[in-house]
């Protein structure tokens, strides 16, 4: 096929810049983009776990822990969310509608309670930067470089904290 890749992606560009719409993203306010099968798929299976399953999720994170504590590794985990939830004011009205709950945060709330790994939360982070600038990029599915850095900080501080290092980092 001659020409495939690009008849696609002027496809593609035209759908987006004519009329407004992508097979592959949610356009949102602003020109604001959110990946449909994280909107569609991702979210919704997510949503779906029950209280039986994030249990099983967070025993085996226990169970992680269990195995490398008995090699003298700490396990650290850091969980990140998605834009959607910092920037939900630009998803199109009918996406918003379906992801007013976040099951992920029940999720973190569990993490919390997991005794003996170092959580460390970026929404936390994220939630203080973002009262000073963008912390996601507009038309990406990814934070941008400052809240990738300052969530980087955070961790570097953390583990010199645990092993009772200087903070190179404040």
């Amino acid at each position: 096929y001659g020409f495939r890749d690009w008849l696609i992606r002027a496809k593609t560009e035209i759908d987006y810049a004519i009329f407004g719409t992508s097979d592959k993203e949610y356009i949102g306010k602003d020109g604001w983009l959110y990946a449909r099968t994280v909107m569609d798929v991702e979210k919704p299976a997510e949503e779906a776990m029950t209280d039986d399953q994030l249990t099983a999720v967070t025993d085996n994170i226990g169970k992680l822990r269990d195995f490398l504590e008995q090699r003298g590794i700490r396990l650290v985990v850091i969980t990140n969310q998605l834009k959607d939830k910092f920037y939900p004011q630009y998803l199109p009205y009918a996406v918003r509608q379906k992801s007013n709950h976040q099951r992920f945060d029940d999720f973190r709330a569990r993490m919390r309670g997991v005794p003996g790994i170092t959580y460390i939360d970026s929404t936390e982070i994220l939630q203080k930067l973002k009262e000073q600038r963008l912390i996601f990029h507009k038309t990406d599915l990814h934070w941008n470089d400052p809240a990738a850095a300052e969530v980087a900080r955070a961790v570097v501080n953390r583990i010199a904290a645990l092993e009772g290092r200087k903070l190179p980092r404040s």
